[in-house]
């Protein structure tokens, strides 16, 4: 395919052009990826015209003649047409800007982490370096076998006893399993996956739990070329 602006030869899975950065008329099609690996399922099928038509309509760029390169979470761009408001933390990356909406999230000096509601940006070429990691809290997987093998093992034991003794174990037992089973629980819901964009005196940090590991490269590679580009 060529580009449709300044006719480079592109190829058929392009969605900006890489000579001129215009955007390509295609769909974005991202495969969803399986849920035993490390990503949760992210929609992203909403095209670059109907990602624009978004944009124009909420003056999310600054400057009228910045081109759209990528967006991650345009899941979530969908519900603007019917909520007109962002309920998740959606990035967009234009050929001079990267933009945030929705939820925004800091991390304090004592690692916690805050969010809020709002919007931000920082220049391509005030970004120092990007980063995907898992924050996973592993202090509390360590309960959760020590829990089921010390229930089950009180199971077991139970089954031996008579009286009250036997129910005492079983209570015992069931406590421990319960334990795990809330552990497991909390396990799940606190490992989070975080990615960060880091400028010259702060950060642009989002929970990405609902982004595929795919999508967040794609998104990181076309902000270096975009970099490049005012670098060059």
């Amino acid at each position: 395919m060529f580009c449709k602006e300044c006719g480079t030869q592109l190829e058929s899975s392009a969605t900006f052009c890489k000579n001129c950065g215009s955007p390509q008329p295609v769909k974005i099609n991202i495969e969803t990826e399986s849920l035993t690996d490390e990503s949760i399922i992210e929609t992203e099928k909403v095209s670059i015209e109907e990602q624009n038509e978004v944009i124009r309509k909420h003056k999310i760029f600054f400057n009228s003649d910045e081109t759209l390169i990528d967006t991650l979470g345009s899941g979530f761009i969908s519900s603007l047409f019917v909520q007109e408001s962002f309920s998740k933390s959606v990035l967009f990356c234009s050929n001079k800007r990267i933009y945030q909406r929705g939820k925004l999230f800091d991390r304090n000096f004592q690692g916690k982490i805050t969010y809020y509601n709002g919007e931000r940006s920082v220049d391509l070429r005030e970004i120092t370096g990007m980063s995907y990691y898992v924050d996973d809290p592993i202090h509390r997987f360590k309960l959760i076998a020590p829990a089921f093998l010390f229930g089950i093992i009180g199971f077991l034991i139970a089954s031996e006893q008579r009286g009250d003794l036997k129910d005492i174990i079983s209570i015992i037992s069931g406590a421990f399993i319960g334990i795990g089973i809330v552990s497991l629980i909390i396990y799940g819901l606190k490992k989070a996956k975080w990615f960060v964009i880091e400028y010259a005196g702060g950060m642009i940090m989002t929970n990405c739990n609902w982004y595929s590991k795919k999508s967040i490269k794609r998104f990181m590679r076309n902000i270096a070329i975009q970099k490049d580009k005012l670098f060059t």
